[in-house]
């Protein structure tokens, strides 16, 4: 094996992206929690002021930190065996990925443990 072999192998074998947390985008800044509702209070405690419905959009964070839409999202989900087999019809319908749609091993990472919102 080359030098140059070898950093292509290394680099071959990071995980997948995956969905790690329900997430918020407001003005550029991501907010996560458990579930949408935790991640808007997340968005409030910064943001305080009322913000309308069509101001953000509701998502997901990937494990490389990246936002996307529930669309994106089932897809992500659906790659890595993270949608619960009684909701694989539901969120390929169209409507996009719910959160719970989710194994609750991707929405509770730490043995059932509750992760509070962040931003």
């Amino acid at each position: 094996m080359t030098f140059e072999s070898g950093i292509r192998e290394q680099a071959s074998e990071a995980p997948p992206e995956a969905i790690r947390s329900a997430a918020v985008l407001y003005k550029n800044e991501i907010f996560t929690g458990v579930i949408h509702s935790d991640a808007l209070e997340a968005m409030k405690q910064v943001h305080p002021q009322m913000i309308r419905e069509d101001e953000y959009k509701n998502g997901y964070v990937t494990t490389t930190g990246r936002f996307v839409d529930r669309m994106e999202a089932g897809l992500i989900a659906e790659q890595n065996d993270q949608i619960r087999e009684s909701a694989k019809k539901r969120w390929s319908s169209g409507r996009g990925l719910w959160t719970e749609d989710l194994k609750p091993e991707v929405i509770y990472p730490n043995k059932g443990e509750a992760v509070k919102g962040e931003n």
